[in-house]
């Protein structure tokens, strides 16, 4: 099995589908499995609708999930062309080898005349194929129309008897009569290649020992067959796999929700768990785990543990998947691509020594900062306020001003604490934006299941007071300063803690409060005490 090669053809008609990326990824196992080629191909024949803005994008999304071919478009290799918009003249040599050795023919039939006849079986209620009417057509009459200038498809002259059977790696074996196969078109009558002549033709010169293709194909790989046994060529293993569809059971669509690999990266989705999502769409590993990685996957990956039955692509199962690869994603990796992600919201993040980066000589190195979009250090302003309290927040910022590695500290354990909780990388510039940003609201349902006592507002101003005064700022000393306070006011500590971290989060659920506190810092922890006291004296004056 060391000489395997395999290939994924796309069409860049649209961007890469889920179905398409499945197809790649399973192509791809099986040649690193059996230390195989996996070649990328592009069928961009479609002149009308291929563009290269679409190439580019399925050629992003394949290296995004990490399918790295070795040999295609950007690479090369011995076998190219691998893109069919370049391959034909190849095309046309193989046209005519077929109709030399009297395994194509040329058909002048005109698409009205076609239409025609196909109507026509329609009324009767009979099932139509092409109906062999210029088959017998003698040399004499062949060459006569060629002459006049009259049009003319290539078609493959498929033989009314006997069977065409094939072993397939997934189905088994597959037979089907000859005669139920029409004369099928090779060549348009502009020149162009159907797809049967391209991918024999392509598969045949970059030596594709397996075909491993969706199920939709299968209707397709007779016909194939038999232009390769009239070429005099090796038939190569073929492989289909079992459709993708959506939960009710229909084909996978956009009425289903996102079906472009792009999209879910745009979602936030890991690479890695949308590959181990996909390869569980048809193949089941052994032992049945359901978090398997890359390379384990390319150990263990054999077309026998594919199944027939069609798969489901179930979006919580996703979700769920992508939270485990949250969870457990180094900290090297996630943190880069949470500030990606703010700066996809609008943020602004300096980081001079953490990307690697070093300022220009004779600078000053800016540090880490999180900006808003407008390019300012976000400051959380508080409106309608006491003056001695205004006073107070000045003073806890004078006093505990962060300098550029302590921001860079609190963002780096805001996004650990929030790593727990995440089911994609938009958690943490959504549900998780209190953390990065001083412009949050409070969730409604939150302040009505917390915000409930009178006399809260009183009770965050005298926390804030008292943190602000505490001599060290982490989860244990904040948590005494809180059960203090409770204690002292003969409050259950539940209600200070539930109401807190609504103020500091705008949320009613989040990671636990006090190592929210310490991930915030003194700073914003008792300024945001203080602008929820003022929000509950003043409702109407807004979340500021």
């Amino acid at each position: 099995m060391a000489d395997i090669r395999v290939r994924f053809a796309p069409s860049p008609t649209g961007y890469l589908h889920v179905g398409g990326a499945r197809t790649a990824l399973y192509n791809w196992l099986y040649a690193r499995h059996h230390g195989g080629v996996f070649i990328l191909r592009i069928e961009d024949t479609d002149v009308d609708r291929s563009k290269p803005e679409l190439e580019t994008a399925i050629l992003e999304s394949m290296r995004w999930l990490g399918l790295a071919w070795d040999e295609g478009p950007e690479v090369g290799g011995a076998h190219g062309p691998y893109r069919q918009s370049e391959r034909q003249e190849r095309y046309r040599q193989v046209v005519a080898q077929l109709e030399k050795s009297g395994a194509a023919y040329p058909c002048f039939c005109t698409a009205e005349e076609l239409q025609a006849r196909r109507a026509h079986a329609e009324a009767e209620h009979r099932a139509w194929k092409y109906d062999g009417a210029c088959r017998h057509l003698s040399a004499d009459e062949i060459a006569r129309r060629r002459s006049a200038g009259q049009s003319y498809a290539l078609r493959f002259r498929v033989p009314h008897s006997g069977t065409t059977a094939f072993d397939d790696q997934v189905f088994g074996r597959i037979e089907v009569s000859n005669a139920d196969i029409e004369d099928f078109v090779l060549a348009r009558s502009d020149g162009h290649p159907t797809y049967h002549l391209g991918v024999v033709a392509d598969d045949l010169d970059m030596r594709v020992t397996d075909v491993i293709r969706g199920a939709d194909h299968l209707s397709n790989t007779p016909k194939q067959i038999l232009m390769y046994r009239a070429l005099g060529a090796t038939v190569p293993r073929f492989a289909h796999l079992p459709l993708i569809l959506g939960p009710d059971k229909q084909r996978l669509s956009k009425r289903h929700g996102a079906t472009a690999v792009g999209a879910y990266r745009d979602q936030g989705v890991l690479p890695e768990a949308l590959v181990n999502f996909l390869a569980l769409l048809g193949w089941t590993p052994p032992g049945g785990k359901e978090i398997v990685p890359p390379e384990e996957m390319v150990q263990s990956f054999e077309l026998s543990a594919v199944s027939k039955s069609n798969a489901v692509f179930d979006l919580e199962k996703l979700a769920w998947m992508n939270a485990e690869y949250l969870r457990h994603l180094p900290r090297e990796r996630l943190l880069p691509l949470v500030e990606e992600e703010l700066r996809k919201e609008g943020f602004r993040i300096q980081d001079s020594g953490f990307s690697g980066r070093r300022p220009e000589a004779g600078r000053q190195d800016p540090g880490f900062r999180i900006q808003d979009s407008e390019g300012g250090n976000q400051k959380l302003e508080i409106r309608n306020q006491k003056p001695e309290v205004r006073d107070e927040i000045a003073e806890v910022r004078r006093q505990h001003a962060a300098s550029p590695a302590h921001e860079r500290e609190k963002f780096e354990r805001s996004v650990l604490l929030l790593q727990t909780r995440a089911r994609s990388l938009k958690d943490f510039v959504q549900s998780g934006r209190a953390f990065f940003s001083d412009e949050f609201d409070y969730d409604p349902e939150a302040r009505k299941k917390f915000w409930k006592d009178a006399a809260l507002a009183d009770y965050l101003d005298a926390l804030a007071a008292r943190l602000e005064k505490a001599e060290t700022f982490d989860a244990a000393e904040t948590e005494k300063v809180l059960r203090g306070l409770a204690e002292e006011r003969n409050l259950k500590a539940g209600l200070l803690i539930n109401a807190s971290r609504v103020a500091l989060t705008g949320q009613g659920v989040a990671p636990g409060l006090f190592e929210v506190m310490a991930a915030l810092g003194r700073e914003r922890v008792v300024a945001r005490l203080h602008r929820a006291a003022a929000f509950l004296r003043n409702p109407s004056a807004g979340n500021n």
